[in-house]
């Protein structure tokens, strides 16, 4: 029949730079299970949408490019939908 599937995930490059374990899923995976607990809950926080940063967190929902305080784009735009 010739399918095929495919898993992955989007990570942004400023979560990338602060913890490279979050590229892969054997970098998520690896180590005990309290220190991989931790490492997700301070990376994530929380889940959360696009649609909903714009909305709740950006002071103008993104209008204007949105920068974190170290001075890397987090938001560039609304999303379109």
């Amino acid at each position: 029949s010739g399918g095929v599937g495919k898993y992955s995930w989007y990570v942004p490059r400023f979560t990338a730079q602060r913890n490279p374990k979050v590229l892969s899923y054997s970098g998520m995976t690896g180590g005990s299970d309290t220190e991989n607990r931790r490492l997700m809950a301070e990376t994530f926080l929380r889940p959360q949408t696009w649609k909903y940063f714009c909305d709740e967190v950006s002071s103008n929902n993104c209008t204007t490019p949105y920068y974190d305080d170290q001075g890397r784009l987090i938001a560039e735009r609304p999303p379109s939908d």
